[in-house]
């Protein structure tokens, strides 16, 4: 059989099955039966299954997927063959359900009109490629979204299609965005039938059918404005379906809008940015960087927009709070976008920054080609991101204690390597609020900014160490300050001591008492235990060294001051600048200074005698401090005003014991001179007790008797071991005199004694009370031995005596003693 009649038959078995499929519906599923192997074929011109599957999609459904499968192996039959089977199969149909053909001349033309009919039904529905199932069901599902608004309900039809890329890209970026606009926002959709969406053939349109309506709910407060949602979940999937072009998104998103506030405004656009960094579609492919370009540069564009000219509308509070957000989003899309630029200097110094254009929107300040600013987000998008980090960072860490401000930053960063003096300012306010508890978090602020503006300017790094440094001293961090000054290798040994020198001297001038436990004196102490530590350093020159030897010695002398009353003004207790005012003054008659300190002590403290040791540690330290050779620190004078303090406190016992003391010293020390101390020993022996008066008990007596022994024991050695000088005359003759009042006193202890009768008390001289210590000589014991005897037997020996042995002192002779 002939090709031509073939091409009859299939035009007559096409023309029967729609007539079948139109008038008895219920019998398609026998006969497509029969006309699907022959139509997988590929040989009939009428009867293929593009063809069956246009006739009518709601009969034809429930068997598409059976027409589009491909048979693995397919055999062809050549025309007579298959032009049998289709007249068979023609037969069996006009006869099983009575079908009228049209003659066969007209069958083809029939057939032909019908087939083009079904085609452009078709295509008005955008369902032109019929090979596949895929296209089957994107067919289906728009025709059928000529009648409903919720295409949810068909997304099971949508799921039977497996394995074509080209439906599933549909899916994810047609069908899945408009089910989820539906049900986010389905309220401002109404009742538009899906098919208005479906239909609409262009990126733009199909943008359109969204935002337009959402636009208007917005502007009505009918809806937040959440450019985040809505992108991840309906705009992103639609424009990666057209290729990813974001530029219509752009606009809108950033079309002039009122926003609650500044805050707000920043969190939309912030969360806008990163939700389209972040997205991406259905096989895991996020957008590319040339689509997201324009969305990063806009945001950083907003951000200097609110930093020049929004700041001034915003509570510091909320700046604050705003670089802290900036700081956060431009760290995440710098990790999104893998920024690994440093974020040099993209402003050129030619800006003027305090006279910069007026922008009156957003969009005339992002828009301008004449923006001086532009350099600053429409350069490469990695670097403007990373300068942006540099900025924000810098300003998140210092703003709240020195308020460095955006603006602030930009201007430094452009003159910061000539302008010294505002970077040092900009330090300085950030360490004005230095303490123990925001340490950490300062100094980094203040590395922040000398990374930001000092361009590695070595001399301005280290004039800012040594602020930091001073300023680590002046609030009292003690440790940390030696850390920093371990850790920076340009802050020198002798810049640190000078420092270090200079706290010391403000801390103790400000001292208020000698308690080096609390308040300043403390924080000198501090200062000392510092300039300790610098001692070890090789570096360190020998003057300092000395000088801190020098101090270490004041404070331990200020230290054991303390435990004494001392008042130096006569107002109030002495602080540490007096005392060293008063060892330092030179107008006093006293030539050696510390020792002023010891007689204000022994004034105020009427015990402290008992601490003579203590006392001339005191003194001695005082004169290491003065520089004085320490070999002529005189102990024994220390002892004199000890001696002189315990007569005025009525202690004999103990001015006797050190006397006797001193004498020892002079026996010990060939070069130690007690002519000097003779007023000590003289004022020894005027010594007279309170208790002695009007008194007449015999043990008071007793006691009297001991104290003028003890006492003219002293006298006698201050006369023998006088050695000559030119002053030793008339103090050897107020000595004399003094001696032979003793004498008498003795005498007449001696007859008080003995006038007591007998019967009444018997007079006992205890050995001890009469005993007169050997190292007074021999003449001494003689007069003892005698004391019972008349004064002038007694005067006679004490006369030969001086003339004999100490006549110099006096310039007398014997004739001279006896007139």
């Amino acid at each position: 059989m002939s090709g031509s009649s073939l091409e009859r038959l299939d035009a007559q078995l096409f023309l029967a099955f729609c007539s079948i499929l139109a008038t008895k519906p219920e019998a398609i599923e026998s006969l497509l039966a029969k006309i699907i192997p022959l139509s997988k074929l590929g040989q009939l011109r009428f009867n293929q299954p593009s063809n069956l599957l246009r006739m009518n999609l709601e009969r034809i459904a429930q068997y598409a997927q059976q027409i589009t499968t491909q048979e693995l192996e397919s055999q062809s039959l050549n025309t007579a063959e298959l032009s049998d089977d289709v007249e068979d199969l023609l037969l069996w149909t006009t006869h099983e359900y009575s079908v009228q053909l049209p003659d066969e001349e007209d069958a083809v033309k029939t057939a032909a009109a019908l087939e083009a009919d079904y085609a452009q039904r078709s295509k008005s529905i955008g369902y032109t490629s019929c090979e596949t199932y895929a296209s089957f069901v994107m067919a289906k599902i728009i025709q059928l979204s000529r009648y409903t608004s919720d295409l949810e309900q068909y997304d099971f039809l949508a799921r039977t299609v497996q394995g074509n890329e080209s439906f599933l890209a549909w899916y994810h970026g047609i069908f899945a965005p408009y089910n989820n606009f539906k049900r986010s926002y389905g309220v401002i959709l109404g009742d538009t039938a899906a098919f208005d969406f479906l239909s609409r053939q262009s990126y733009s349109d199909k943008l359109d059918f969204f935002i337009k309506p959402y636009t208007a709910a917005v502007e009505k407060n009918h809806i937040a404005f959440n450019p985040p949602k809505i992108f991840s979940e309906v705009l992103l999937p639609v424009a990666l379906y057209y290729g990813g072009d974001l530029s219509p998104l752009l606009e809108w998103v950033y079309t002039e809008r009122k926003h609650p506030s500044w805050l707000s405004r920043l969190s939309t656009f912030q969360s806008t940015t990163e939700s389209i960094l972040k997205f991406t579609d259905y096989q895991g492919q996020g957008l590319s960087d040339e689509s997201i370009a324009g969305f990063v540069s806009n945001y950083i564009a907003l951000v200097y927009y609110f930093a020049l000219y929004g700041e001034s509308s915003v509570s510091s509070v909320d700046v604050s709070r705003a670089y802290d957000m900036i700081d956060n989003s431009v760290t995440v899309l710098i990790e999104l976008l893998d920024v690994t630029s440093s974020g040099g200097t993209l402003l050129s110094e030619d800006v003027d920054l305090d006279n910069l254009p007026e922008y009156h929107s957003f969009t005339d300040f992002v828009s301008s080609h004449a923006n001086p600013l532009k350099s600053l987000f429409r350069s490469d998008t990695k670097r403007c991101l990373a300068f942006l980090k540099n900025a924000i960072a810098t300003c998140c860490q210092v703003f709240p204690v020195n308020g460095l401000t955006v603006s602030k930053y930009l201007k430094l960063s452009q003159t910061g390597s000539t302008d010294q003096e505002s970077v040092k300012k900009e330090v300085l306010r950030v360490l004005a609020h230095l303490e123990s508890s925001n340490y950490e978090k300062l100094l980094h602020s203040v590395k922040l900014i000398s990374s930001s503006f000092i361009k590695g300017d070595k001399s301005l790094e280290g004039e800012l160490d040594h602020i930091i440094f001073e300023r680590l001293l002046g609030v009292g961090l003690f440790a940390n300050a030696t850390e920093f000054y371990q850790n920076t290798p340009s802050l020198s040994v002798n810049q640190a001591f000078d420092v270090l020198l200079k706290k010391f001297k403000y801390e103790f001038d400000e001292a208020t008492n000698l308690d080096e436990r609390t308040g300043h004196l403390n924080q000198a102490h501090e200062c000392v235990n510092l300039l300790s530590t610098l001692g070890s350093s090789e570096n360190l020159d020998e003057a300092s060294r000395t000088q801190i030897v020098k101090l270490k010695h004041l404070l331990k002398a200020i230290s054991s001051l303390k435990n004494f009353k001392l008042s130096l003004d006569g107002r109030g207790s002495a602080k540490p600048s007096e005392v060293l005012t008063k060892i330092t003054r030179t107008e006093d008659d006293e030539q050696f200074t510390p020792f002023s300190i010891v007689s204000h002590v022994l004034e105020q403290n009427p015990k402290s005698y008992h601490a003579f040791e203590k006392l001339y540690r005191i003194v001695n330290d005082l004169a290491i401090y003065l520089g004085i050779d320490v070999s002529h620190v005189p102990f024994a004078r220390i002892q004199s005003a000890c001696i002189e303090s315990a007569l005025i406190d009525n202690n004999f016992t103990f001015a006797y014991k050190h006397s006797k003391m001193l004498f020892d010293q002079h026996a010990a020390d060939n070069n130690f001179s007690i002519n000097e101390y003779w007023l000590t020993f003289y004022q020894t022996a005027k010594y007279i007790a309170p208790e002695w008066f009007n008194d007449e008990d015999i043990l008071v007596e007793k006691k009297k008797l001991d104290v003028y022994l003890k006492q003219r024991e002293l006298l006698f050695l201050t006369l023998k071991l006088t050695k000559p000088s030119s002053s030793t005359t008339d103090n050897s003759r107020l000595i004399l005199t003094q001696l032979k009042q003793k004498e008498r006193e003795i005498d007449s202890v001696f007859d008080h004694l003995g006038s007591y009768s007998e019967s009444n008390t018997q007079m006992q001289t205890e050995p001890s009370v009469l005993q007169i210590p050997e190292n007074a000589g021999r003449l001494l014991n003689e007069a003892s031995k005698t004391a019972s005897k008349t004064t002038s037997h007694a005067s006679d020996k004490l006369s030969n005596l001086f003339v004999s042995g100490l006549g110099w002192a006096i310039g007398a002779n014997r004739r001279d003693l006896n007139t």
